[in-house]
C-alpha cells in the first residue's frame, strides 16, 4: 500500500516538472486596461455598455440576414427563394448568421451611440447553402457565373446601432429609421414604374397578384444603403441603390416567363438611387432597446408597397 501511493506521488511529481518545463498548466488571468470611452461613456456602468453592445449586435445580424436573403443565387433564384423551398436551408442560414462574428466594433460615439459591423464571406454561404441543399434535395444548386467568380474576400456587411436613452445619439438613430422609410418609399415609387415591356411595368403585374406585391417589398427590403449624414441637429439623411435586374428576375418567376425578350438589357442593369431624410419625433423617451433602434422590418416595407399602390 505504501509503494502505492509513494508511486502515485512520484508519477504527480514528475507530471508538475514535465508541465513546468512544457508551459503546461492552469491559464494564469491578466490586468487589463479600461477602455477609452467618450465622457458620455465614462458614467454608465459596464451592464449597461453590455446591454447597448448587446442590441446594436442584434440589430446588426437582423439587416444582414435580410442581405443575405435577397442575395442572388441564379438567374431565376436567390437566397430567400432556397430557404422557402427548404426548410433545413433556412435552418442553415439562421445558424450561419447567428455565428458570425463582429467584424468592427464596438465603437462607442461621443453623442451616446454604440455601432458594430458583422459580416459573412459571400463564397463561405454559397458554400453551406449549395451543400445543405445537395444533402436535403439530392440534386446540386445551379448557380450563376458572377457568384461562382466572386472573390473569396467579397462580403456582405450590415451595421447595427445602439444608444443611451435619452441621449443625441439616440435621436440620431430615430431620425435614421425615419429616413430609411423615406428612403425606402421613394424607392417603391420608383420600383413600381419600371417597365416590364411595351405595355405594362412592375405597379401592373403587382396590382393583380399578392404573391408580386410582397416579393416585391422583399426585393426592396434588399436595398443597400451606400451613405449615411447625421446632422448638427441631430436630424439624419440615408442614401439607398436598388438594382432594377433582381426587380425584373421576380416578376419573370412569378409570372412563367423565361428568357430576355421581356424587357431591354439595358434596363436590367440599371439602378435606382434615392435619398431619404429623418427626424427624431418630439418625444424621443424611450429606452435604447425599444423597436424604434431596430431594423426595419419587412412587414413596414409592405405597408409603404401597399401605400404606394394605392396612390399609383
Amino acid at each position: 500500500m505504501f509503494k502505492f501511493i509513494q508511486l502515485i506521488l512520484i508519477t504527480g511529481l514528475c507530471y508538475l516538472t514535465m508541465s513546468q518545463e512544457q508551459g503546461w498548466g492552469a491559464t494564469k488571468p491578466e490586468q487589463g486596461n479600461s477602455p477609452k470611452l467618450p465622457p458620455v461613456w465614462v458614467g454608465v456602468t459596464a451592464q449597461a455598455r453590455l446591454v447597448a453592445v448587446r442590441i446594436s449586435e442584434l440589430d446588426a445580424s437582423r439587416q444582414l440576414t435580410e442581405r443575405v436573403y435577397g442575395l442572388q443565387i441564379s438567374e431565376e433564384s436567390n437566397v430567400r427563394d432556397l430557404a422557402q423551398l427548404d426548410d433545413r436551408v433556412n435552418g442553415a442560414i439562421t445558424q450561419f448568421v447567428k455565428g458570425v462574428a463582429t467584424t468592427e466594433g464596438p465603437t462607442f460615439h461621443d453623442d451616446g451611440r454604440v455601432e458594430v459591423v458583422r459580416a459573412v464571406k459571400i463564397k463561405k454561404l454559397v458554400e453551406v447553402i449549395r451543400e445543405v441543399f445537395r444533402v436535403s434535395q439530392g440534386r446540386e444548386i445551379k448557380v450563376s457565373s458572377d457568384v461562382e467568380n466572386r472573390n473569396e474576400s467579397e462580403i456582405l456587411d450590415a451595421l447595427g446601432n445602439a444608444a443611451l436613452p435619452g441621449s443625441d445619439g439616440h435621436k440620431k438613430i430615430l431620425a435614421k429609421r425615419a429616413a430609411e422609410l423615406d428612403a425606402y418609399r421613394r424607392l417603391t415609387e420608383r420600383a413600381i414604374g419600371v417597365q416590364i415591356s411595351s405595355e405594362a411595368d412592375i405597379g401592373n403585374f403587382a396590382a393583380r397578384s399578392d404573391r408580386i406585391k410582397a416579393s416585391l417589398a422583399a426585393t426592396i427590403k434588399n436595398a443597400e444603403p451606400t451613405r449615411i449624414v447625421y446632422q448638427p441637429d441631430n436630424s439624419c439623411s440615408v442614401s439607398m441603390k436598388l438594382a432594377v435586374g433582381p426587380l425584373i428576375r421576380m416578376v419573370k418567376k412569378e409570372i412563367g416567363v423565361t428568357g430576355s425578350e421581356i424587357v431591354d438589357s439595358k434596363t436590367v442593369q440599371t439602378v435606382i438611387e434615392e435619398t431619404g431624410q429623418g427626424v427624431p419625433p418630439s418625444n424621443t423617451n424611450v429606452s435604447s432597446s425599444a423597436p424604434a433602434s431596430a431594423s426595419i422590418t419587412e412587414t413596414e416595407i409592405q405597408r409603404i408597397v401597399d401605400q404606394a399602390m394605392e396612390s399609383n
